[in-house]
């Protein structure tokens, strides 16, 4: 996802579109994104224990910059196709390489911190 901002970035500003770093965006999100969910369906719930609840509560955080993370991909294609998005007017696309940066690792630090205590017993 980090590449696919970058790309997405350099693309612009070459003057081309954005898109094929915003599908590596999208790709790199929904890994993300799946890895959460598998991570939330794996445990017994929040209602059963503490440290169900607290995986709970950080694959959550990391799904709610995900889904953040969707909705800013949109609204960054909406402003290339209607003509917005340019080498001079590319803050959307600085925004949206921030967040990705930030998403991504959450969702790594987040997966490392729900799996390394098992790991450690």
């Amino acid at each position: 996802a980090p590449f696919g901002a970058y790309l997405a970035g350099r693309r612009v500003d070459a003057g081309m579109t954005p898109y094929p770093g915003l599908v590596l965006i999208l790709v790199g999100m929904l890994a993300g994104i799946s890895a959460m969910v598998l991570i939330m369906a794996s445990s017994q719930g929040p209602q059963t224990h503490a440290y169900d609840a607290t995986v709970w509560v950080i694959a959550g955080y990391g799904l709610f910059h995900a889904a953040v993370v969707a909705g800013m991909i949109i609204f960054v294609s909406a402003r290339a196709m209607a003509g917005f998005l340019s080498a001079k007017r590319n803050g959307e696309l600085r925004i949206l390489r921030i967040w990705v940066n930030y998403t991504t690792i959450v969702i790594l630090l987040g997966a490392g911190a729900i799996y390394l205590p098992g790991l450690l017993t």
